[in-house]
């Protein structure tokens, strides 16, 4: 049951307070370190604030609720805002909680949220090996520590509130040991789903996310569209394929067929889908760039005959037999990604490897491939060129701080090597700082040193490679700097991911401009296939959400502009 209008505007001016304290909080540690902070209009404020009332609202009873706002929009506040406001009863009949648990992808994501939940005045408390937690109002875990020991909860699940973070990446799958243990807790619970990118999953992955507490026929309706969008793809993956023999005439009517049928299925499932997920605004409501696409990449080229050498050292695990245990076989899905990476160290350290120089017949081959490849990184051709890319940039007629990601801890050391060996043959020490944090307290202390300010003559620039453990739930755009992903993610969520370190709420969405995004790609015909199937699953996940879908889920909020 809502509030009057009288009543509700009392609990929006609490959250409206509540995000003020929070803003005003991390203005000033911004001032003190120097970063550069636009402070949110008030309009963008009173979206916040109007969101955590609506969330807490749709919680007052049992349930799930996916918040699937833009990364980088502010979702972890409005996750603590609404909170807090059901934990003092001010969300409707039945609202006030017992309990709040909050999990966590990972430590310094649990550490954050911890954090956070105390600007708010949340009596929060990271649950240590061991303990239950019984005091606190608001526990913190990690997938992890539900692995071993429940925390202290109410025997009535009702009372329960539990905050998923990151769930497109931990629930998506039900015979996943991190679904099992989430589900151990939130079955009869209230269930809030935090992530940026639910229509990214599969329409499995989906229904697992809302079906978590144990209503295995919440999904039924969103089911039935996701099978027919699934149809429609097909089709159309038929019509787009030169090697199809049917009559394309009769495929295009199937194709108009299955089109009508999953806008029947959109329409039949509309009601599910504002029940169970929080509508999107418009970006530019919060002052939000537009999204750009993934630019294209920027061609390396190479020589024939290294070329030749990294294409066998690509499908070389595919004329490798298979061992005997599951573990060993070098198809398993490990050694095969690390044969995907770019860097020669990668490659080297892979079970791949280790099962070719254990075959007589492939030991001379892999020595010519180690030949040909070369060992130092700036014989990798894209090492040599990323470094130079990131150098170009940070030097002083530029002075731009610069992001690289990369997916493996190898690649990471081998930009590192390269780039500082690059400064160095250009006399650029103390000009140009290399960063390579391992985790997130090491990015944060590279943060304080610099990197989310301008860049001067009293602040060089720093180039930061960082893998994807560092693509979510961190800040790292207060230099607005230039982006180089030098390893592509098969998944388009990973881009959305990486692109939202830099796209964020505390600096007013300073995000870089297109041409300051950069894609290195070996011109060899496998890294161009990698490139092509990300981008086409970008395009797939559009086509996932159509325009129609897109309008519902972007429904406009009550203007809370005006709130005092």
């Amino acid at each position: 049951m809502k509030k009057t209008t009288a009543g509700r505007q009392r609990i929006l001016a609490k959250a409206l307070r509540s995000i003020d304290e929070y803003t005003g909080l991390e203005q000033r540690e911004a001032q003190q370190s120097g970063r550069h902070f636009t402070r949110l209009s008030r309009r963008a404020l009173g979206i916040q604030a109007n969101r955590a009332v609506c969330c807490a609202e749709r919680l007052a009873e049992p349930g799930v609720l996916v918040l699937n706002d833009p990364v980088g929009s502010g979702k972890t506040l409005v996750a603590l805002v609404a909170a807090r406001l059901l934990l003092g009863g001010h969300a409707g009949a039945g609202s006030r909680l017992k309990k709040i648990v909050i999990v966590a992808p990972s430590r310094q994501v649990a550490d954050l949220w911890v954090c956070r939940a105390r600007t708010v005045g949340l009596n929060v408390h990271r649950l240590k090996p061991g303990e239950r937690g019984t005091r606190y109002d608001v526990l913190v875990v990690t997938f992890g520590q539900l692995s071993h020991r429940l925390p202290d909860l109410p025997k009535n699940r009702d009372g329960l509130l539990v905050i998923v973070d990151e769930a497109h990446r931990s629930l998506h799958n039900q015979e996943t040991q991190g679904h099992k243990n989430v589900r151990r807790i939130t079955e009869g619970a209230r269930v809030l789903l935090v992530t940026a990118t639910p229509f990214q999953l599969t329409s499995n992955g989906l229904e697992n996310l809302l079906e978590i507490d144990g209503d295995g026929a919440r999904a039924d309706l969103i089911r039935e569209y996701g099978r027919a969008v699934r149809d429609w793809l097909l089709i159309q993956h038929r019509l787009g394929d030169p090697r199809e023999t049917e009559d394309m005439t009769r495929l295009e009517a199937q194709s108009q067929r299955a089109r009508k049928e999953m806008i029947r299925r959109l329409r039949e499932a509309r009601p599910d889908l504002l029940r169970y997920f929080m509508p999107r605004y418009p970006r530019s409501m919060m002052g939000m760039p537009k999204p750009f696409e993934i630019p294209e990449p920027a061609a390396v080229d190479i020589d024939a005959d290294w070329a030749q050498a990294y294409h066998v050292a690509r499908i070389l695990p595919e004329f490798l037999p298979a061992g005997r245990r599951e573990e060993t076989s070098p198809r398993n899905s490990d050694a095969y990604m690390r044969m995907l990476n770019s860097s020669f160290g990668a490659w080297a350290d892979s079970a791949v490897v280790q099962h070719a120089q254990r075959a007589s017949r492939t030991k001379e081959l892999t020595a010519q491939l180690k030949d040909s490849l070369g060992a130092e990184p700036l014989k990798h051709p894209k090492v040599a060129f990323t470094a130079n890319l990131a150098v170009k940039n940070a030097r002083p007629n530029k002075r731009r701080h610069v992001l690289i990601f990369s997916v493996y801890k190898e690649t990471q050391n081998d930009l590192e090597k390269a780039i500082n060996e690059l400064v160095a043959s250009k006399g650029l020490d103390g000009k140009v700082r290399v960063a390579k944090p391992e985790n997130l307290s090491s990015a944060r202390k590279w943060l304080k040193k610099g990197f989310n300010r301008t860049p001067s003559k009293d602040n060089p620039p720093i180039v930061m490679i960082v893998r994807d453990n560092l693509s979510e739930s961190i800040d790292l755009d207060g230099g607005t700097p230039v982006v180089i992903h030098h390893d592509l993610s098969w998944s388009p969520v990973r881009w959305t991911q990486r692109m939202g370190r830099v796209i964020r709420a505390s600096t007013a969405f300073q995000g870089p401009e297109a041409k300051d995004v950069h894609i290195p790609l070996l011109a060899t015909d496998i890294d161009e296939r990698m490139y092509g199937t990300l981008r086409g699953r970008d395009d797939l996940t559009r086509l996932v959400v159509p325009d129609d879908l897109r309008r519902l889920l972007e429904e406009t909020l009550p203007d809370m502009a005006d709130i005092d």
